[in-house]
């Protein structure tokens, strides 16, 4: 309602007060609660949510108010309406400038500029404010006018401006990273101690955490509002971002037993499949084409992962269970310490909180979420509270665990002999990490360190860390609380010094020092001896004789554990800080040991993927021979050392005891040895043979994922090995329904009581589902049914129809739908389990046709983020390339029209699909432009108009993307890359195939490599590509050059060869010859197109 007062100067203020009382319920502030059913106004204000349609009335409304004449203050009667202005006006228009309600006063945009009433307006804000009750924060001085601009929360378009690593772009970045850091703003005290800003952040945070428009602080009509796309996409940037700078993680995982009252524990490691080129550069491996991670539990190989070119085909990921005391270690490459090592030290307490999964993590959430103390022997609880405390156990380890409900908020403090611990919602931890590898000692199973030569970090929860200089770091014995600035020998604690006094958790470790030395002297079946001396105290051990010179006799029957040898070793002058260590045992043998310390049978399978796992002991005897492919080696003792032998010179020492892979040099000169075979995962195997001194031999294969399910009767499901023979396995199998490849796969366990594995009644419904292992190249895929009885013939005529109806399906498929939805869904599960992609029906359709290729390789590629993930893309789409026997280069004759090859894909363009498109296409622009693409969305007409600028501009750069991965396609090699005149070739062959010239070669280079007889027909298929003048190897090199030049020239479709077991092993021969013999391969390629 509005009143002109002409007659009179001013209206009085009883009249103001009645006139406000009479029509309070009237107010437009009043209409906003109504509609959303509040009696009273909840504050902070950006509560409201305030619609873009409800902005502009309100900013009517004011307007409005500017035109009344004669009035002291015309917005007197529309105090929380200024007030709310202030708010939205923050949060939605500003953008520079200094505060000042003249600012605000201005985006009022009066059509009455004459007369100017910000100070009138200010004051009706400061009155509205009051009435609402909105905090305040003096600082030394009252500042209303923040007080109510930061009821707005933040300014979005400040937070979405995407101008890069300006001030504003950090704190975004930071804020999707949970870290709120106002100080660089210059916003004043008011924004640091704001709650209601820090509120509106946790809020924005666990809305794009959640990916859910109606989570976010502010109103958003639909999932495309353009703040929340921003803020979703930079967050999946920014997630990227942070495993980039950090591609390692060692992490621990518990599981708190409340019935049984025990704590189970597992160690994470994970890692990034395509390391960054700043840490390659740091480690000094950025150019090796070919190495390997290994992660080891005391000293012992779990999983190693090769890195060819940089990239790890499969997930780095690492779980298993750990007990008290295990290390845990990551090496590269051939380094002789680790990169990253811990072990869980449960003498000082640990604070855990629950997951989503049900799990416990180390970390502090408290007043957040669910958790719990683990408290150790010697700490006691101070903190008067009715919270639960039960005892565990975590192996013989007896534990307190305070249990905490995740709206506890309050303080505990906990007192141990080293002092006392405040945990708190914002009370930071400290802890001591040890920064140095441990000593390399290789027939020693703990880690062993040198104190003198170690470096210590205080670290913080906050993630920061800050290097300790020597003077900051105290040591203490194990038995006694008095610390010393000089370390002890033996088990010892060290802590860095925090210098504002606050506790910092100790590190517990074994300081050996210099001066220890282990040989083995001899050694037979049953019996050795082991010189052990130590320069700082005294060896003794229960399990053996001590003969002269520090040699100990050891029998094998007198050890409690035959694979190890336990020595007690006590410091000199220093009893109490003795401590074990195992000693690999030595006894003459030479035995092969799988994944559960069993003796392999002669003539088995071991999964290519696990030969890091077996373990090898060779001690008092040689290998005369040992063969793997086509390579042939030996094993001998050189006095004390063991050496592997090629071709009459000794290659490098080993230890007597170690990974089998060590015998191989890697699992990619392996993988080379499968490819060479020119068979698909279910026939290649590389057959290994040792032959001992004494002409006893021991043979097995190497093959990718062997082991194969079998479904039987009753829902029963049997693991079988070579010769289709029961195999013992009991790992955890997983269950994925066919069609809805995204649907968390069921864990199915092994049933102790049948000795079979059961499938679950729940998977009845899905009708087809594959089964898969947990762990990866061990199960090959199977196809079960509950409703079907899983026969051969069964199997074979639905493969057939599967086939055909995929195909069918194909070829009137579009961008999005449900096929392409399954397809792409089986690739990231494929990459995710690394499940062979040869073993997924859609995934081998989409293999034999170039044009489906195109269409997989474009819809991966649009969902990408930046140039890392597009790269990653790139290795992950070679791998796909490898399981299903062809090369991305092949598709070098459809790449000059790309989008005649993809329109038929293309439909209706408002499918969720293509809008996809457009919001990754808007996302790539910067500013204002970035908006109003976005905004486009909701605009049919000018969403169409930009739709084919959008098209244009992702097609162009799409075609130069899939081109570079066709270029890295054909230079890709066996333990190399690639560089210099080869990668020239290679990239005019496929970019700009019209400048193909002859390049001169002074002698023909012998070529190494070849393969075996790959039967009758694929010898006629090749015999059509002869060379003249060309034997023997360089016959076998050119005939397939010839082959992939007549496939560039459209003269045959490497692509639709009809017989698909002679399809497969043709391509795979063309593959293995690229890649085994790269270099001479491209320049045949070049100068054949050349004519």
């Amino acid at each position: 309602m509005q009143i002109g007062c002409t007659d009179a100067p001013y209206l009085c203020a009883d009249l103001k007060y009645i006139y406000n009382h009479q029509y309070e319920n009237m107010s437009y502030f009043e209409t906003i609660l109504q509609k959303r059913g509040l009696e009273e106004c909840p504050l902070p204000l950006w509560k409201l949510k305030i619609t873009e349609e409800e902005f502009k009335e309100l900013r009517d409304l004011l307007e409005k108010r500017t035109h009344v004449i004669n009035l002291n203050n015309p917005f007197i009667t529309v105090c929380k309406e200024a007030t709310l202005f202030f708010a939205e006006y923050w949060r939605r228009m500003y953008v520079d400038g200094k505060h000042s309600k003249q600012m605000v006063y201005d985006a009022l945009e009066s059509t009455r500029p004459s007369v100017n009433y910000s100070n009138e307006f200010y004051e009706a804000a400061r009155r509205g404010a009051k009435m609402l009750k909105i905090e305040k924060y003096d600082g030394g001085r009252a500042d209303p006018l923040n007080d109510m601009l930061y009821q707005g929360g933040l300014p979005m378009k400040l937070v979405t401006a995407n101008i890069t690593n300006s001030v504003w772009d950090r704190f975004t970045r930071g804020l999707v990273n949970r870290k709120i850091n106002f100080e660089e703003l210059n916003l004043g005290l008011v924004a640091s101690q704001s709650k209601c800003m820090k509120d509106y952040c946790e809020q924005l945070i666990l809305g794009v955490e959640a990916e859910r428009y109606l989570l976010m602080p502010f109103y958003c009509a639909n999932e495309n509002d353009v703040w929340f796309l921003y803020l979703k996409e930079l967050a999946k940037q920014e997630k990227v971002r942070r495993h980039q700078l950090h591609p390692f993680s060692l992490t621990w995982e518990f599981r708190i037993d409340t019935v049984e009252k025990k704590i189970y524990t597992k160690y994470i490691v994970k890692g990034l499949q395509r390391l960054p080129q700043v840490f390659l550069e740091e480690q000094g491996i950025d150019d090796i084409g070919f190495f390997s991670v290994q992660v080891r539990k005391n000293g012992q190989a779990v999983d190693t992962f090769d890195y060819a070119n940089n990239f790890c085909r499969y997930p780095v990921f690492s779980k298993h269970p750990c007990e008290n005391g295990d290390f845990i270690s990551l090496f590269l490459h051939n380094q002789e310490y680790a990169h990253i090592g811990d072990n869980l030290d449960i003498s000082v307490p640990h604070l855990l909180y629950r997951n989503k999964d049900g799990k416990y993590e180390l970390g502090n959430q408290l007043g957040r979420q669910e958790s719990i103390i683990l408290i150790p022997d010697g700490w006691n609880l101070q903190t008067e509270t009715n919270l639960d405390i039960y005892e565990y156990s975590w192996g013989m380890t007896k534990l307190q665990g305070l249990h905490i409900p995740a709206d506890y908020t309050d303080n505990i403090v906990l007192k141990g002999e080293d002092g006392c611990i405040t945990l708190g919602m914002n009370a930071p931890l400290y802890w001591t990490e040890l920064q140095s590898s441990p000593l390399y000692v290789p027939d020693v199973i703990e880690s062993l360190y040198d104190a003198n030569k170690c470096a210590f970090t205080l670290c913080y929860d906050t993630e920061d860390g800050t290097e300790s200089k020597r003077h900051n770091v105290q040591y203490r014995n194990k038995w006694q609380n008095v610390w010393t600035d000089t370390p002890s020998f033996g088990e010892i604690f060290a802590r860095a010094i925090d210098t504002n006094g606050n506790y910092v958790a100790p590190l517990r470790f074994i300081n050996i020092g210099e001066g220890l030395v282990i040989s083995l002297q001899k050694a037979d079946k049953s019996s050795c001896q082991i010189k052990v001396s130590w320069a700082h105290g005294h060896v003794s051990t229960t399990e053996g004789e001590k003969k002269i010179g520090d040699v100990w006799e050891i029998k094998k029957e007198n050890c409690n554990d035959p694979r190890k040898i336990r020595f007690t070793f006590t410091p000199s002058g220093n009893s109490k800080n003795q401590f074990d260590i195992s000693i690999k045992a030595p006894f003459k043998d030479f035995s092969i040991k799988n994944i559960y310390g069993d003796d392999i049978e002669n003539d088995c399978w071991i999964p290519y993927s696990d030969i890091d796992k077996y373990q090898y002991h060779l001690v008092g005897q040689d290998i005369r021979e040992y063969t793997y492919g086509n390579v042939r080696r030996e094993l001998r003792w050189k006095g004390e050392k063991l050496y592997i032998f090629e071709d009459g010179r000794a290659r490098k020492t080993i230890p007597y005891e170690g990974s089998l892979l060590t015998l191989f040099d890697s699992r990619e000169a392996i993988r080379s040895l499968l490819e060479r075979t020119a068979q698909n995962m279910l026939n290649a195997e590389v057959n290994v043979q040792f032959v001992l001194s004494n002409g006893q031999r021991i043979a097995f294969g190497i093959k990718e994922s062997p082991f194969r399910p079998r479904q039987i009767s009753d829902g029963r499901v049997v693991i079988t090995g070579k010769n289709r023979k029961p195999f013992k396995f009991t790992g955890v199998l997983k269950l994925i329904k066919l069609d809805e490849p995204n649907l968390e796969p069921l864990e199915m366990k092994y049933d102790e009581e049948s000795q079979y594995y059961i499938l679950p009644e729940e998977i009845r419904s899905w009708g087809k589902t594959i089964l898969v292992g947990r762990t990866r190249g061990r199960i090959c895929p199977a196809l079960v049914d509950l409703t079907k009885d899983m026969n051969g013939s069964y199997r074979a005529e639905n493969r057939e129809n599967a086939i055909l109806n995929i195909r069918e399906k194909l070829n009137d498929s579009l961008l999005g739908d449900e096929l392409w939805t399954r397809i792409i869904g089986w690739f990231n599960r494929a990459q995710q389990e690394d499940i062979p992609a040869s073993s997924i029906l859609e995934l081998y359709c989409t293999a034999q046709d170039y044009k489906a290729l195109l269409c997989l390789a474009f819809q991966l590629y649009v969902k990408c983020s930046d140039n890392d993930e597009r790269e990653i893309l790139k290795e992950k789409l070679k791998s796909f390339s490898n399981d299903l026997a062809f090369q991305w280069y092949w598709l070098q004759p459809y790449l000059s029209g790309i989008f005649i090859q993809l329109q038929n894909f293309m439909s209706d363009p408002m499918t969720p699909a293509m809008q996809d498109i457009f919001i990754k296409w808007a996302m790539s622009h910067e500013g204002e432009d970035m908006m109003k693409y976005l905004s486009a969305l909701n605009v049919e007409e000018e969403y169409m108009k930009n739709l084919v600028q959008c098209l244009y501009d992702v097609l162009t750069s799409f075609t130069e993307w899939i081109k570079d991965l066709c270029v890295s396609s054909l230079i890709e090699a066996y333990g190399y890359v690639s560089h210099g005149l080869v990668e020239e070739l290679a990239e005019t062959i496929i970019k700009k195939p019209k400048e193909i010239r002859l390049l001169e070669l002074s002698t023909d280079e012998y070529i190494e490599s070849n393969q075996d007889y790959l039967g009758d027909e694929v010898g006629t298929f090749f015999n059509n590509f002869n060379e003249q003048g060309k034997v023997g190897n360089e016959m076998w090199l050119y005939k397939r050059v010839n082959a992939v030049v007549a496939h560039i020239r459209k003269e045959i479709d490497l692509f639709s060869i009809k017989d698909e077991i002679q399809r497969d092993k043709i391509r795979r021969s063309i593959i293995f010859c690229s890649k085994s013999c790269n270099r001479h391969f491209i320049v045949a390629l070049n100068n054949k197109l050349s004519h």
